[in-house]
Formats: C-alpha cells, sequence, structure tokens
C-alpha cells in the first residue's frame, strides 16, 4: 500500500542509501533535491527498504516519479501505484527505466521522451579550466569582469551565511516578477539546511558587497549538482564567474557537474546550452494506455 509522507531530513540517510546501492546518480531522484522542492512542486514519497517513488503534485493529481530502486522493488513499486492510480503518469523515467518499463509492462505504457526534463552533464575538469575555443565566451566574461568589478570569493560557512541568505532574499523579490522561476523557497531550504544536506557553495561579493551564491550537493562519487547560482542583479560575466569558484572548490573525486534539467524555461536552455554540455541523462514519460 502506497504511503504518502513529504520529504523529512530524517529520510536522507534511506534515499541515499537506494540511489548509491542501485546506481541513480539523475539529480530528479537526489534526496536534497526532493527536499528543496517538497512545497513548490508539490512532492510526497514512499519508501520501502529497497525502493522509493514520489507523487508530483505540481503536474497533477496522477503525476509520479519513476521509482528508484532495486529491479524486483521498482517493480513492485509500478504495480502498487498503478492498482491505487489507473490514470498514473510516471516521470524522471532514465533509458534503463523505460526499457524496463517496456519490458515488463508490454503494451501497458506510451513512452515518450521529455527534452524539458532532460537533465544537462558536464566535463568537470573542462569547466574548471575553461580551456579551447569553445569556452572562450566563458573565459572572456571572467576576465571582463574581473576588470569591471573587484570580487572577492568566500566558502559557504557559518560566517557568510547571513550575506549568502540576503543575497538569496533579494534574488526572491527579482524572480517573482519574471516568469518562470519558482525557486523561492528552494534557495532557502538548501542553504538553511547546508550542514544536513552536504551542501557546497561560494559567496561572490562585488566591490565588497554581498552580490552572488552558487550553491550544489553531490549526487554520486562522481557527480556533484549544480543546483543554484543567483545573484542581486544581473552583471555580464558574474554567474559564470561565481559557478566557476564554487567548481574550483569541488575535491577532485568529482568527475561530473549536473545542471539539472532546463524546464522548457528558454532563457534557461539557452545559459545551459552555452556552457557547453558533455552529455546528457534523457529523460522520459510514460502514460497508461487506455483500454
Amino acid at each position: 500500500m502506497i504511503q504518502l509522507k513529504e520529504p523529512e531530513l530524517t529520510m536522507k540517510r534511506q534515499v541515499d542509501k537506494i540511489r548509491k546501492e542501485y546506481g541513480h546518480k539523475a539529480a530528479s531522484h537526489a534526496f536534497a533535491s526532493l527536499y528543496i522542492w517538497k512545497k513548490e512542486m508539490g512532492l510526497q514519497i514512499h519508501m520501502d527498504e529497497q525502493a522509493f517513488t514520489v507523487k508530483f503534485g505540481l503536474r497533477g493529481e496522477h503525476a509520479w516519479f519513476f521509482p528508484c530502486g532495486e529491479t524486483k522493488a521498482v517493480k513492485r513499486l509500478v504495480k502498487e501505484v498503478l492498482a491505487e492510480d489507473e490514470e498514473a503518469v510516471f516521470y524522471y523515467m532514465r533509458e534503463q527505466d523505460r526499457d524496463l518499463l517496456e519490458q515488463d509492462f508490454p503494451g501497458q505504457f506510451s513512452i515518450r521522451e521529455c527534452e524539458n526534463d532532460t537533465e544537462y552533464l558536464y566535463d568537470r575538469r573542462q569547466q574548471q579550466e575553461l580551456k579551447g575555443k569553445k569556452f572562450s565566451g566563458q573565459r572572456n566574461h571572467i576576465n571582463r569582469i574581473k576588470i569591471d568589478y573587484r570580487l572577492d570569493a568566500k566558502k559557504l560557512d557559518a560566517y557568510v551565511l547571513r550575506d549568502v541568505l540576503e543575497v538569496n532574499r533579494f534574488w526572491e523579490r527579482r524572480s517573482k516578477e519574471e516568469a518562470g522561476l519558482k525557486d523561492e523557497q528552494a534557495g532557502h531550504l538548501l542553504l538553511t539546511n547546508s550542514g544536513q544536506l552536504d551542501v557546497t557553495g561560494v559567496l561572490v561579493r562585488v566591490d565588497d558587497e554581498p552580490f552572488a551564491i552558487a550553491a550544489g550537493y553531490p549526487l554520486s562519487e562522481d557527480t556533484f549538482d549544480l543546483a543554484l547560482v543567483k545573484q542581486v542583479k544581473c552583471l555580464t560575466g558574474l554567474s559564470v564567474y561565481t559557478r566557476n569558484q564554487l567548481i574550483q572548490l569541488l575535491p577532485q573525486q568529482y568527475r561530473w557537474l549536473n545542471a539539472e534539467e532546463d524546464l522548457g524555461v528558454e532563457g534557461l536552455r539557452t545559459m545551459k546550452r552555452q556552457m557547453r554540455p558533455a552529455d546528457y541523462v534523457k529523460m522520459y514519460q510514460g502514460f497508461l494506455n487506455k483500454n
């Protein structure tokens, strides 16, 4: 029986254990992602010992994340969801999830790729060094802003948290006036629970004023999630500089950077493509066929 609860910090260990044990590296099912977006995306989680699934309120009463976990447990959860919701739609399905659904539930679902949910992957070394012609634009942005302004970057800790939260509040006020931006609470939850969520972050001061932040968290032993980049107001090159400062702080174990999906927001899509992705985590949707 499906029992849904709002994601709580006490669930982190079990969610992380399931994802690590069964090799789920996508940002969609990371505990930190589920926790910080729980309000704005209407997320509720059902968890067994070997698998979990998420109800996805933002996309309607029949929307679910495809289960994550051990294969038999995933199949069982799919059946349990279908028993309770005859119009269920599964989102955030990776290619291997799509294959499982096609093989073990033949003919029951129509499956299609969802470009808006596909996650962008970047080579960490490339993003850190920004060498070569294809990264010349980002290098030029960084060089220009370092000439125009006095910049200072500090790692996120208790001493800079107040300034970091102030930058987030400025962004919240600005984002309410801009279409497609609905992350007012997510940033606050990420920053105020940085210790529990294993967050690494950076604050950038511009001419001694707190001006930009970037932060994220581990998705696996070799992949880091670039979850948040915000600034008080747009300065050309500042987001590139701030993101690069965060990447410089990361341990060398991280080979990949995941910048999550673009949600179909044109500005986000343009920015993520301009970062020169090295790969993608393709995502699919599964719609139950009607008899």
